[in-house]
């Protein structure tokens, strides 16, 4: 028998998970070196000094408004420690050392770009639902990506940027994407906070 969990959240509202600072923290001290840019982010939840936005951001805007309107609109929002650098991210080269937390819904097209980006030899890593029994994962993530696994799941934040979300139904890993070569993807577990020392 299948057990259907509904989270709860509207669907209007499921592809703008916000990162938690403590899961940033920990990717940043995986990966070994600051990010340089957020490739799927909003002013209020972006974790870098500059950002794109995800191409569901820009339509929803674009139903209302011209795309320069957009921009304007963007950039009032923005606080003193970021910068929107370029709109509907998937359609844009990403630089080195980026991070995502993709839309939900558009897991696999954000990977995909990823690999992109991978085979370009501009490395990242990705927030990721830990589905490894998925059609999605075992296609896009077998193999030339180091797969951190974390010791429990991490919580994410509303919108904003900074209500906690309570409690996701589901864990979470991050995904390294090195431009060296890594063979069937290694699996690292990890105990959440390690990036702890980041925050201070």
């Amino acid at each position: 028998m299948a057990i259907l969990i509904d989270s709860g959240t509207p669907a209007s509202d499921k592809n703008f998970w916000a990162t938690t600072w403590e899961c940033f923290y920990d990717a940043q001290e995986l990966y070994g070196r600051p990010f340089d840019c957020d490739v799927a982010a909003e002013p209020s939840t972006t974790k870098c000094s500059r950002y794109f936005t995800s191409h569901l951001l820009l339509d929803r805007l674009l139903d209302y408004r011209s795309r320069e309107e957009v921009l304007a609109q963007i950039r009032e929002a923005e606080n003193e420690r970021s910068v929107c650098i370029g709109l509907d991210s998937l359609n844009l080269n990403w630089p080195e050392h980026w991070w995502c937390n993709p839309p939900f819904d558009f897991k696999p097209e954000f990977i995909t770009k990823a690999r992109q980006q991978q085979a370009n030899g501009k490395p990242g890593m990705m927030l990721l639902p830990y589905e490894p029994l998925t059609t999605w994962w075992r296609r896009l993530l077998a193999d030339e990506v180091i797969i951190y696994e974390p010791n429990g799941r991490y919580q994410f934040y509303e919108r904003d940027g900074k209500t906690r979300k309570n409690g996701a139904n589901f864990g979470c890993a991050l995904i390294a994407f090195p431009t060296m070569k890594v063979g069937p993807s290694p699996r690292i577990p990890f105990a959440r906070g390690i990036g702890a020392r980041q925050a201070v």
